[in-house]
């Protein structure tokens, strides 16, 4: 599943906000095949991410980006 719950594909270099927009996270790579889910050692498919909020990586199931329980929505740039 490579798409946000509004139907959007998920692409590298979207930007995400979380906590209420409080957090601004990049998409940096998305584990989207199973090579990449086995050298990155994750269960589920999903996306890495830059995050402003930690200043590191942070590690995001594509099932958490897409549901709408989250609070993941896509922050819309110059660029889109």
């Amino acid at each position: 599943m490579r798409k946000y719950h509004s139907g959007e594909d998920i692409r590298t270099g979207d930007h995400i906000t979380t906590d209420y927009a409080c957090d601004h996270n990049v998409i940096i790579k998305l584990i989207d095949n199973e090579k990449d889910k086995n050298d990155y050692g994750v269960d589920c498919f999903g996306a890495l991410m830059s995050s402003s909020h930690i200043g590191d990586i942070i590690y995001v199931s594509f099932d958490e980006i897409s549901s709408e329980a989250t609070n993941f929505i896509r922050r819309k740039t110059d660029f889109d």
